[in-house]
């Protein structure tokens, strides 16, 4: 599991002043080529061949393709596009960003739908014989959606509503509940919390623990662009839950609202890997490792290098 991936104006600028895409990922991407299932959130859109490029200003995303193709080449089987920036280009956005992972990419998306017809199908991959299922929430998006378009992006809450009510939790629990029935593990990658905080909010432990008892067996939360807890939750069941991944790739080199240890964006994300193993039809979690990885770039906004810590040093 890896967090957001937020590619944003001053990494584009690099590229387009002759940078080598294949330099960020090189030093991680076999992490992702040793493993069975990777699993990540794409955060920006990826736009059509007429859409403009939009790197954050007014925290408004539309990557080009070359973004999709050079995020395909880390191998990744699942990418959560349910998150605040789905609707940043509209209908096109989310219909532009599903067609390219599904006719360029073996990539599935979650989160997001092309018709209504689309957010009733589940979606499982079996792997070494272990049916995986994968649903994916968000908050809400930033750009209000059109009434008859709020299905596109998977919400745990009504469009711009504050709080989780009993018919979210009814519709969630009877979603989550159909694909148990069909999979032997249930990932639910959630887009929750505050931005830029290091500790989950009231929310996210009540859903948290509303999951649980639901028979969620991991849970992987992102949005708020910081590490938060890794915490199992024994309940009703037993679920892993990583409140936040923080960022996996981000290029903003200044956000006055961060308020917190740090005023930049370049920033320490996590990449954690675990096993499943399926025996006599019972599955154990376990063999659970973190990476932190160091999102560098030089004081010119060139270099950009996604470095796992255990090779950081001086240079």
């Amino acid at each position: 599991f890896v967090g957001d991936l937020l590619f944003e104006t001053n990494y584009y600028n690099a590229i387009n002043s002759g940078e080598d895409k294949e330099q960020y990922f090189h030093l991680v991407k076999n992490y992702f080529l040793k493993d069975d299932l990777s699993i990540g959130n794409m955060e920006v859109v990826i736009g059509s061949e007429d859409m403009p490029v939009k790197g954050g200003d007014n925290y408004n995303f539309s990557a080009p393709i070359w973004v999709g193709d050079l995020v395909s080449s880390l191998d990744f089987e699942v990418l959560s596009t349910a998150n605040n920036h789905a609707y940043d280009q509209g209908s096109a956005g989310v219909i532009s960003t599903i067609d390219y992972f599904k006719n360029h990419t073996d990539i599935l998306t979650v989160g997001t739908y092309k018709t209504r017809e689309d957010t009733t199908k589940q979606h499982i991959l079996e792997i070494n014989g272990i049916r995986f299922g994968l649903i994916a929430y968000a908050m809400g998006t930033n750009v209000k959606m059109e009434k008859d378009k709020e299905y596109m992006v998977s919400l745990y809450k009504q469009s711009g509503s504050n709080s989780v009510t009993a018919e979210d939790k009814a519709r969630m629990k009877e979603e989550i509940e159909s694909l148990n029935r069909n999979v032997d593990v249930t990932i639910l990658l959630m887009h929750w919390g505050s931005e830029y905080t290091f500790e989950p909010n009231e929310t996210q432990k009540e859903l948290a623990h509303f999951f649980n008892s639901l028979g969620v067996d991991i849970i992987v939360g992102n949005h708020s662009h910081n590490i938060q807890p890794i915490e199992w939750i024994l309940g009703e069941n037993k679920t892993l839950v990583y409140y936040s991944l923080g960022n996996f790739v981000s290029a903003d080199e200044y956000i006055e609202r961060t308020n917190e240890t740090f005023n930049n964006a370049y920033q320490i994300g996590l990449l954690s890997n675990l096993v499943v193993t399926k025996e006599n039809n019972h599955i154990t979690i376990d063999n659970i490792t973190t990476e932190p990885i160091i999102n560098y770039y030089d004081k010119n906004l060139r270099n950009f290098t996604l470095v796992p810590y255990s090779l950081y040093d001086e240079e």
